[in-house]
């Protein structure tokens, strides 16, 4: 197996792990919000995080399947991946904090 070979692997292992850290957050997220009276906000709010999980999951299985030529130029191109994948686990996080709260 090449270096890029190693590289993309690992990579995907990475965003498969974070996506399944994100489904584990948004099941307890479901969970409070079936238990608890919620504003309309905070419904709305949660279906946008579920939106971009769903575009998360689009975007791990086009990095699967694409060359692994392809795949350094492409992640270079679109520099900062990682930071949409924070952005999103973070404001579950700050979503599960004020339903927790409530």
């Amino acid at each position: 197996m090449s270096n890029l070979d190693h590289l993309v692997e690992q990579q995907v292992k990475e965003y498969e792990s974070r996506l399944k850290h994100i489904d584990e957050m948004l099941d307890h997220a479901h969970v409070q919000l079936s238990t608890k009276n919620v504003v309309a906000e905070e419904q709305t709010e949660f279906e946008r995080i579920q939106r971009a999980r769903h575009q998360l999951n689009e975007d791990l299985q086009r990095m699967k399947l694409i060359s692994k030529q392809h795949w350094e130029t492409d992640t270079i191109e679109n520099a900062g991946p990682m930071g949409v994948w924070d952005i999103v686990a973070q404001r579950l996080e700050k979503f599960i904090e004020r339903i927790d709260k409530t």
